[in-house]
C-alpha cells in the first residue's frame, strides 16, 4: 500500500520526484507499524481461547495497576514537545515490559493498541516536522516489536512448563501403571489357571454324568428319549464353554498386562504381522455389551485392498478399542460408530473411528490428548494421551479430524515403507514426550 499510495501521490503532482524514496521509506514504516499493532490482536481475538485469555486478563487487578502505570507514562510523553518525546520514549519500554510480562501475549498485543492510537492522534495534531515523525515511528515500531518478542517468549516458558507438567504427570501415570500391571499380571496367571482347572473338572462331569445316563437308560429303556440325553449333553457343554471363554478373557487380559507393562518400563513393542481388519474387528467384539447398553451401532468397513501391517497387536488394539469406547460415550442412542479401515497412500494405512457425537472445536482437540484432561465426569483423563502414546510407539500418529466427518485417525506406516526412525519398539520416550 506504500509504494502504491507515494507512487500515485508522485504521478498526480503533490509529491516531487525527488521526495519519492523518503516518502516511500516514511509510509512503509507506517504500514508496518500498523500491522504490528492490530494483526496481532485481531489473530488472537479470533480464537476462542485466546479470547478468554483476554477476558481473564482484563478481570486481573494487575492488569489495572500496570494499565494505570502506562497512562501515566504516556500522559507525560505527550505533555512534552515533539523534539522531546522520542528522547523521553523509555518510560514506555518499562510499562511495556512489565505488562509482556505479566500477561503474555495478550497484555503485548493489548498495551500496543493503547500507545499507538493516542500517540498516532497527537501526532497527527502537533504538526511535527516528518523527520521526527519518522524518529518516533521508529521507535514506536522498536518498542512494540520489544513487546511482542517478550510476550512470545512468557508464551513460550508457559507452554513449556505446561509440556514439561504434562510430562511428569504421565511418567507417574506410567510408573503406577506399570506397578499395577506388576501387581495383577500374577492373580490373572492364577485366574486362568482356575479357569482352565475348572474346565477340565467341567469336561470329567460331563463325561462321568453322560455314563451314568447311559447306565441309567439302559437299566429303564422306556425312560430313554433322545430330548433327555440332548439336555444332559447340552448342559454340560453350555458349562465348558462359559468356562473356555472366561480362560480366553482372562489369558487376553494377562497378555494386555504384560504388554503395557512392557511399554511402560521399556517401551517396548512386540512386532509382528496384523490383519487391520480382524484387529478392528476384535475391538468391536469386546464393546458389544457396552453399545448394546447404550443403543449405538457398531460397523466395521474397509476401502480398496487392505494390506497386513507389522505392530504390536496389542498396544494398537488397546488404543482401538479405548477410541471406540469413547466414540460410543460420546453417542446419543440410535447413533453409529464406524471404524474405517483404507490405505490412503502407498506407505500409511489409515484407522478411522468415526462418531455422530457433537463436533469438537480447534482449540478443545490438543487439551484432550493432555493427561488427566477429561471431558467425562468420571474419566481419568489418561486414555486418549496414553493411547496417543502406544501408537507412536509402533510409529504411527494419532490425531483428530472434524472435517468432512467428525474421527480420530491412526496413521500407521506400512511395512515396506517404513524406517527404523518410525520403529518405537526401542524407545519409552514416547511415553514421556
Amino acid at each position: 500500500t506504500a509504494l502504491a499510495y507515494v507512487s500515485l501521490q508522485t504521478l498526480l503532482g503533490p509529491l516531487r520526484p525527488g521526495e519519492y524514496s523518503n516518502a516511500l521509506f516514511r509510509f512503509f514504516v507506517g504500514d508496518l507499524l500498523g500491522m504490528l499493532v492490530l494483526l496481532p490482536l485481531g489473530f488472537l481475538l479470533v480464537q476462542r481461547t485466546t479470547r478468554r485469555q483476554i477476558l481473564e486478563m482484563f478481570q486481573a487487578p494487575s492488569f489495572w495497576v500496570l494499565a494505570a502505570l502506562l497512562g501515566i507514562c504516556l500522559a507525560a510523553i505527550l505533555m512534552l514537545p515533539d523534539d522531546l518525546r522520542v528522547r523521553y520514549f523509555f518510560p514506555l519500554f518499562f510499562a511495556m515490559g512489565l505488562m509482556a510480562a505479566a500477561h503474555s501475549l495478550s497484555g503485548a498485543a493489548m498495551t500496543s493498541n493503547l500507545i499507538q492510537i493516542p500517540l498516532v492522534i497527537s501526532s497527527a495534531h502537533s504538526g511535527g516536522s516528518p523527520e521526527l515523525l519518522l524518529e518516533l515511528q521508529i521507535m514506536m515500531l522498536t518498542l512494540h516489536l520489544t513487546g511482542l518478542i517478550i510476550g512470545t517468549l512468557v508464551d513460550e516458558r508457559v507452554r513449556t512448563q505446561e509440556r514439561l507438567q504434562d510430562s511428569l504427570q504421565l511418567a507417574a501415570a506410567g510408573e503406577l501403571a506399570g506397578s499395577l500391571a506388576h501387581e495383577l499380571h500374577q492373580p490373572l496367571n492364577a485366574l486362568n489357571a482356575y479357569a482352565e482347572s475348572a474346565m477340565l473338572q467341567a469336561e470329567h462331569i460331563r463325561l462321568e454324568r453322560n455314563r451314568q445316563t447311559d447306565e441309567v437308560l439302559q437299566a429303564n429303556p422306556a425312560g430313554a428319549t433322545d430330548h433327555t440325553r440332548q439336555l444332559l449333553l447340552n448342559s454340560g457343554l453350555q458349562l465348558e464353554r462359559t468356562l473356555g471363554l472366561i480362560a480366553d478373557e482372562t489369558q487376553r487380559a494377562s497378555g494386555i498386562v504384560r504388554s503395557l507393562r512392557t511399554f511402560f518400563t521399556s517401551g517396548a513393542a512386540s512386532i509382528r504381522e496384523v490383519d487391520p481388519i480382524q484387529l478392528c474387528l476384535d475391538s468391536l467384539k469386546r464393546l458389544e455389551v457396552i453399545a448394546r447398553t447404550s443403543e449405538v451401532s457398531l460397523q466395521c468397513s474397509s476401502v480398496g485392498t487392505i494390506p497386513k501391517i507389522y505392530v504390536d497387536e496389542v498396544q494398537v488394539g488397546t488404543a482401538i478399542t479405548n477410541l471406540v469406547k469413547n466414540a460410543i460415550q460420546a453417542s446419543s442412542r440410535a447413533q453409529n460408530v464406524e471404524v474405517r479401515v483404507l490405505r490412503s497412500s502407498q506407505t500409511l494405512l489409515e484407522i478411522r473411528v468415526i462418531d455422530e457425537g457433537p463436533r469438537l472445536e480447534i482449540d478443545e482437540v490438543d487439551p484432550l490428548f493432555r493427561p488427566f484432561v477429561s471431558g467425562k465426569k468420571d474419566g481419568l483423563g489418561l486414555g486418549l494421551s496414553i493411547s496417543r502414546s502406544l501408537i507412536e510407539n509402533n510409529g504411527g500418529t494419532l490425531d483428530y479430524e472434524s472435517t468432512p466427518e467428525k474421527c480420530f485417525v491412526i496413521k500407521l506406516y506400512l511395512e515396506d515403507h517404513r524406517s527404523d526412525e518410525h520403529l518405537g519398539s526401542t524407545r519409552a520416550a514416547s511415553l514421556y514426550r
